[in-house]
């Protein structure tokens, strides 16, 4: 909670937004994130540079690991791990095509619609800890990537999770 306050769109964002179906009213709402590539395709794109690029960021991400303290391999480890979490992460992400339709990111819900969508995140403990406790209805831009995340978040090992999140 306390790093999406700060901006950084860990595993996933969450702001406000107009709603799309009742202009009057500002509701929270939920979007992909968590994949610091930026977009899903670079994830995906099999050409010379977008693999070039994967290189680039895990020998990067390694290099934070060791400035950190970590040896070489098992920094290499961390960032192999990273890069296969945030690939898994955009599996279920939206395509900027799918993005610019607004009815593709329509999902209004109430709280207890987002817990049975993605069970293995405490959505009530974020929701308070980013100041909104009593928040009842949102908008799911992406459902299919919440539910991922959530089956992830139950995979991950703890560690992994932890070195994702610095």
């Amino acid at each position: 909670a306390q790093m999406n306050l700060l901006g950084s769109g860990a595993l996933f964002g969450f702001g406000s937004t107009q709603s799309l179906n009742d202009s009057t009213l500002v509701i929270g709402d939920l979007v992909q994130s968590g994949f610091t590539l930026g977009d899903r395709d670079y994830y995906f794109n099999t050409d010379e540079k977008s693999v070039e690029i994967r290189q680039k960021y895990r020998r990067y991400i390694a290099k934070i690991f060791v400035l950190l303290g970590e040896d070489v391999e098992e920094a290499a480890r961390i960032a192999r791990h990273i890069l296969k979490f945030e690939t898994q992460l955009a599996e279920r992400a939206y395509t900027q095509v799918q993005l610019s339709d607004p009815s593709n990111i329509n999902h209004p819900m109430t709280l207890a619609e987002l817990k049975k969508l993605a069970p293995n995140f405490d959505w009530k403990n974020y929701f308070y800890n980013v100041g909104q406790a009593n928040l009842q209805n949102l908008t799911v831009d992406e459902p299919e990537f919440f539910q991922n995340l959530s089956v992830l978040l139950k995979k991950i090992e703890e560690r992994d999770l932890k070195n994702y999140l610095v």
